[in-house]
């Protein structure tokens, strides 16, 4: 037998605060005590603040929501619920601290009282504390009760602090005893389940699921299985135990496998077998219970393989090693793999094999297709093919060759050459044949490989300075033309000679090189300008003489030192620069050489600072100016900075009497301790606000703020929501305060965040 947790014995409803999604993590609110579900406040404006887990780096208990005792005044968080009279119950609730170490009140009672003071409880900032407590109620009176939580103190101040969350009141579980009786077999129904004794609140409401029924004492007429019995006391606390019913005796089954050939006699029953399937045999166990004798059998037929073969000349059978010579149906019995009998039948085709002889009579060589190859030898060859049947087909050629014959005859000729055989002219180079047939049917071919010479007329064309001699100092030309000049080959052939001679001559020039910085010419630098006379070759290889004229023109490289307030515009380049730093320029010189322009600019800051300022009195003394100011207004007072940059100082002067508040329009919280924080200023008369509240440009809140003391930065907005820093905007905001007269005034405006 186990038992199952019970349900239903919790009184109280929303015990984390987690029924109805009020904020997200690492967010706050405070919200009306209608959309907190079932909890309730003694505050006056009815509202409770809910925190989301991880806002001001606190983690809810459990869960993501979690409440502060006091929202905007010292009160009371209580919730209404209906008491189990006479039951015992235990409280539990987790408590911490905000600010330091918080201490609050528990009591419990009936509505409008008296209550009881189950203690005082303080705890730290940083954990959670976890209390649990017991309580009984009385055994008659009213059942409509209350759990309050009373703020004691809060190291914080009396809105700051007391942290609550995970609160519940459980009422005690009921236990039950019971007697078993198990059924004799499986499918019997003669079990059953007695209760010998309940302790809790009585009158218990006993229900079994299974059996779909409620009872008071005893269930009869039970099988075996798994039964789920709930007790529900008075107060609708409910707990569940599961009884197991086990049979004495059980339904055995006996299982055979049996394997046989055509047949199977079963000598339990002594019935014979022909078909595979499952068979059962039922009787009696020693308990009484069914017994079951399953026979799995699967019976093997006979199977009979017929086989069609065809082969040539003769076949060896391989399922017997034996060697037929005949077409025909042959027959083998043998065992398949379950030992019954299997027949093979073979259907056996035998086919011949074929000759054929061939005589044949070639010039030279001889394509024999069967063998895919040349013969170039005469004599008996033999192939071996396969027929149409796949049989062996035996080619034996007789084959007879006769060479044809081939002459070739070397002839040289100056511009012709005649053919004696046939009176052929040939006048060109090249191989001539001539073709004829043997008395055998062959070819015969003669080949003239003639080489004819031709006249040859040999052009150069030759280039001279000032005099050339063809024949090695005989003749002499110092003019250019063309000169002819007959001769005779070695072949004993006309040669002609012709030559387009051209005479060149000497010159001279004048080179002029420009450059910036150096120059080479010729393998030699050159860093100053330099005219000296060059000997060389012209382009035709002749003497000439240049004169070579050289300009070097340095590069310039200038450094200018800057310095200017705020910004610099530099001619040189057209640019603005306003950060300070080394710049340059590139550009040419009148001849066309580098010229780098470094700057070396620094930039100095002119300064800027605006003073808001509300003086409760008939004059302020500003101490930038030295001057006293008897009226309000907007003051400007310029001078120079130490680098003689200018500084303007800004007054915005207010002079206010007594019972006046006033909000800054612009503030800049870049941490540098000059106008922060963005709160609320008045005159001193003024002691305390009623609330603030702040908006973006979407009308979403940024932050809220009530019942706080003006003039204090602590109580101001730093520009941040949920710990992230906000963009520069303009922000909406709406205040609420009251005056010595007790007057209610509601001011609205814009602030303008800078960084």
């Amino acid at each position: 037998m186990s038992q199952v947790a019970g349900k239903g014995c919790q009184l109280l409803c929303n015990i984390d605060f987690e029924d109805v999604k009020l904020v997200n993590a690492g967010q706050f609110g405070f919200f009306n005590e209608s959309r907190v579900l079932c909890w309730n406040t003694t505050a006056t404006d009815r509202m409770i603040e809910i925190w989301g887990s991880g806002f001001g780096g606190v983690k809810a208990y459990s869960g993501n929501q979690f409440a502060e005792l006091n929202a905007n005044m010292v009160s009371t968080l209580f919730q209404r619920f209906e008491a189990g009279l006479g039951g015992s119950v235990e409280i539990s609730f987790a408590h911490r601290g905000r600010a330091g170490t918080d201490v609050m009140s528990v009591e419990i009672g009936p509505e409008g009282g008296p209550y009881v003071n189950l203690g005082a409880f303080s705890a730290g900032n940083t954990r959670w504390e976890y209390h649990t407590l017991q309580y009984k109620f009385p055994l008659s009176g009213s059942s409509k009760y209350v759990l309050r939580f009373n703020s004691v103190s809060a190291a914080g101040g009396a809105t700051v602090g007391n942290f609550l969350d995970a609160i519940s009141i459980v009422l005690e579980q009921p236990k039950a005893f019971f007697t078993q009786m198990d059924p004799s077999c499986t499918l019997s129904m003669d079990g059953s389940i007695f209760l010998d004794s309940v302790i809790g609140s009585s009158p218990f409401i006993l229900f079994c699921p299974e059996l779909n029924d409620t009872f008071s004492t005893v269930l009869k007429d039970l099988s075996a299985a798994l039964y789920h019995i709930s007790i529900i006391d008075f107060y609708g606390c409910e707990v569940s135990y599961s009884i197991e019913l086990k049979s004495h005796g059980v339904e055995d089954t006996i299982q055979v496998s049996a394997e046989s050939c055509t047949d199977y006699k079963w000598q339990l029953t002594g019935d014979t077998l022909r078909q595979s399937g499952n068979y059962f045999y039922h009787t009696i166990g020693q308990y009484g219970c069914d017994s079951v004798v399953k026979l799995q059998l699967l019976i093997h037929p006979q199977d009979t393989n017929f086989v069609k073969v065809t082969a040539c000349r003769d076949y060896t059978w391989p399922v017997n090693g034996q060697k037929l010579i005949a077409s025909g149906r042959y027959t083998f019995i043998g065992s398949n793999q379950f030992g019954c009998d299997s027949v093979i039948l073979l259907d056996l085709i035998l086919r011949p094999e074929d000759q054929l002889r061939m005589s044949v009579f070639a010039c030279d060589s001889f394509y024999a297709t069967s063998m895919a190859k040349f013969l170039t030898s005469a004599g008996i060859y033999r192939d071996t093919q396969t027929n149409q049947f796949g049989c062996d087909s035996l080619i034996i050629l007789d084959l007879q060759l006769s060479h044809s014959t081939r002459q070739d005859s070397d002839v040289t000729a100056c511009e012709q050459w005649l053919w004696p055989g046939n009176a052929i002219k040939i006048d060109k180079s090249g191989d001539y044949i001539y073709h004829f047939t043997s008395i055998e049917g062959c070819d015969s071919l003669v080949t003239i490989h003639a080489n004819i010479l031709k006249s040859r007329t040999a052009l150069d064309s030759i280039e001279a300075c000032e005099t050339f001699s063809p024949d090695g100092g005989k003749h002499w030309f110092t003019e250019s033309g063309i000169y002819s000049d007959t001769l005779v080959s070695s072949e004993g052939c006309d040669s002609f000679h012709i030559v387009n001679l051209l005479i060149h001559h000497g010159s001279s020039d004048t080179l002029s090189f420009s450059s910036c910085d150096s120059m080479t010419f010729r393998q030699q630098t050159y860093y100053h300008s330099a005219e000296e006379l060059v000997y060389m070759r012209d382009m035709n290889g002749c003497d000439s003489t240049q004169l070579l004229k050289i300009e070097i023109h340095p590069s310039v490289q200038v450094k200018l030192v800057v310095r200017a307030c705020d910004e610099f515009e530099w001619a040189a380049d057209h640019k603005l620069y306003n950060r300070s730093g080394t710049f340059h320029w590139m550009g040419q010189t009148s001849t066309g050489c580098d010229s780098l322009i470094a700057l070396q600019l620094t930039i100095d800051s002119s300064f800027r600072s605006y003073d808001t300022v509300v003086a409760y009195r008939d004059s302020y003394f500003w101490y930038v100016s030295r001057q006293n100011y008897n009226e309000p207004g907007l003051y400007k007072f310029e001078a120079q900075t130490k680098d003689g940059c200018d500084s303007v100082h800004w007054l915005l002067l207010r002079l206010e009497d007594a019972g006046t508040v006033w909000l800054p329009n612009v503030f800049s919280p870049n941490g540098d301790l000059v106008n922060d924080i963005f709160n609320v200023i008045s005159t001193p008369s003024i002691l305390k606000i009623k609330q603030l509240e702040i908006f973006d440009r979407w009308g979403s809140s940024v932050f809220f703020i009530r019942d706080f003391p003006p003039n204090d930065v602590r109580y101001g907005w730093d520009g941040s929501f949920n710990g992230q820093q906000l963009n520069p905007a303009v922000f909406a905001w709406v205040l609420q305060w009251e005056d010595l007269n007790h007057e209610l005034h509601e001011e609205r405006g814009n602030v303008t965040l800078v960084r």
